[in-house]
């Protein structure tokens, strides 16, 4: 414990302002204590990264640099996402890894309730949808509403062919509409189709449809 007291250091018999009383009885300033008790190299791990590393099952001793730690804390992370990565993988392929993965964004399609050109009802086409099934993102850019306009399209088969569904929000048109148009990979599933019910009692609630963008690059 550092203490202002008054007198010599121990060691090197210097009058400092602060003195520290170690397990020996000595009292020692402060440029001493570092000699005695020298800091940790700065380029090796701190003992809470090797903690929580161990905590999550990695074994790592005392030479383990910050570097490793970056590479473990990525091993993790592609693990997180059901990737089957070893130990001793080298961060760049850890990176490829990753990068080969989607990441996702959950949102709402917008204008399910209108009627299409052709005059099919929307309506109609998300009560068809199914969880899981892959939809078309289709850039409008000559929209007379939005030039980042990103419609959304159900596959209907053979006999229907494509049918649309509605159009992403303008928020989410506005930042994908550039990456679509230079060729990034972006799709589109059907999460979730809300809505619906009632009786011919009560109004028949309106068919929603959730759905997933997998996004694909940075």
């Amino acid at each position: 414990m550092s203490e202002k007291l008054k007198g010599k250091c121990d060691v090197c018999e210097k009058e400092p302002r602060v003195l520290t009383h170690i397990d020996s009885g000595q009292r020692i300033c402060r440029t001493c204590l570092r000699e005695l008790r020298p800091t940790r190299p700065k380029h090796l791990a701190s003992a809470q990264q090797l903690a929580r590393l161990r905590e999550q099952g990695i074994n790592v001793g005392p030479d383990t640099t910050r570097a490793d730690v970056k590479r473990f804390q990525r091993i993790l992370q592609a693990r997180q996402r059901g990737l089957d990565v070893s130990d001793d993988a080298p961060i760049e392929y850890v990176d490829q890894l990753l990068a080969s993965l989607p990441r996702t964004l959950h949102t709402k399609v917008r204008g399910v309730t209108a009627t299409n050109d052709d005059g099919s009802d929307r309506q109609k086409i998300v009560r068809c949808c199914k969880p899981g099934e892959m939809l078309s993102l289709v850039r409008e850019p000559k929209n007379r509403y939005d030039r980042n306009a990103v419609a959304v399209y159900r596959k209907g088969g053979w006999l229907l062919g494509v049918q649309q569904i509605g159009y992403l929000s303008e928020d989410l048109a506005e930042e994908f509409a550039a990456r679509l148009d230079s060729g990034e990979r972006i799709e589109a599933r059907v999460s979730e189709v809300t809505g619906g019910g009632g009786s011919f009692l009560s109004a028949r609630k309106n068919y929603g449809l959730n759905i997933e963008l997998l996004i694909y690059g940075p």
